[in-house]
């Protein structure tokens, strides 16, 4: 399957694709001396209480930070210290709410496989999840993109996935009751920008309502350029034709089969395009250790 991705990726077109993935913001605040600066720090925190789970992530971690943190050393070094912290209690195995189904349908938040640059790509849709419970939510995210980054660093490279995602947010049955939750996207922005750092490799926006797209619109001018770049909407019309430059064939038809469900709990093509690239590591505890990232 890794080969066939790759094939996908070459045949990719060159020209104006606006999902390719950007050169990473913030790229010269991380030099190799910084980051082997970083990891030796990381490597010294063993004597602090430091697993050697938590330093291995750590140091697989240590060029995001450097770039999230502009390359301030003791910035990037407390960024990283703060999330060992909080991964500590923030990562909970046990709220993974399962793979979502007909039955199981609280989050619609569904990892799929790579794209054609070997990016995790995750498909939302608020109307087909029965939870809106914040906690719950952000629990059960944080569990899927530990999934879907578990091969980040696999032994054999063509095994491994990229280091940044790409996150398809379908907005059909999108209505008042997803709009008038802020505090969940709150959340969301600061789990992800204080412990997840350029994570974010693409936010794929399919038909958003003409109200989310008028704010999004007054907010462009405030976002950093790196940030805007991100951000691309796809209107229903153009779906097809657009998700061709990023997803592979088997994920851009199952894509377009779920556009044409209705937009309620459980209402998905099945069985899910992911179960032909990994199995969720809660559903084989077997191999759950052999998928921890091990930084190089």
């Amino acid at each position: 399957m890794a080969a066939a991705v790759l094939a996908h990726r070459e045949e990719a077109p060159e020209a104006e694709n606006k999902f390719r993935p950007a050169a990473a913001a913030g790229a010269t605040h991380d030099s190799p001396a910084a980051i082997a600066t970083v990891r030796e720090w990381i490597d010294e925190r063993g004597g602090d209480g430091w697993s050697a789970e938590e330093r291995s992530w750590a140091r697989g971690a240590a060029p995001r930070f450097l770039r999230a943190h502009r390359g301030e050393l003791d910035s990037a070094k407390a960024g990283i210290g703060r999330t060992v912290e909080w991964r500590r209690t923030g990562i909970k195995p046990d709220s993974w709410a399962g793979r979502y189904s007909e039955e199981n349908h609280k989050f619609c938040f569904i990892p799929l496989g790579l794209d054609l640059f070997r990016r995790p790509v995750v498909y939302g849709c608020p109307a087909r999840a029965s939870c809106s419970d914040v906690d719950s939510t952000i629990d059960h995210v944080v569990m899927d993109l530990e999934y879907a980054f578990a091969n980040e660093f696999a032994p054999d490279p063509e095994e491994r996935c990229a280091g940044q995602w790409v996150w398809i947010v379908d907005f059909h049955g999108f209505g008042l009751a997803h709009a008038t939750n802020p505090s969940l996207g709150r959340r969301f922005v600061s789990v992800f920008d204080q412990h997840c750092p350029e994570r974010l490799g693409c936010l794929v926006l399919l038909d958003p309502p003409f109200v989310f797209s008028m704010l999004l619109g007054a907010l462009r001018p405030f976002l950093d350029p790196a940030t805007a770049q991100k951000i691309v909407t796809v209107s229903s019309s153009d779906t097809e034709a657009e998700l061709r430059a990023v997803l592979p064939e088997d994920m851009l038809g199952w894509v377009l089969e779920a556009l044409r469900r209705e937009p309620s709990p459980g209402s998905l093509p099945f069985p899910l395009p992911s179960s032909a690239y990994w199995s969720h590591p809660a559903e084989d505890a077997s191999e759950s250790s052999e998928k921890l990232p091990v930084a190089e």
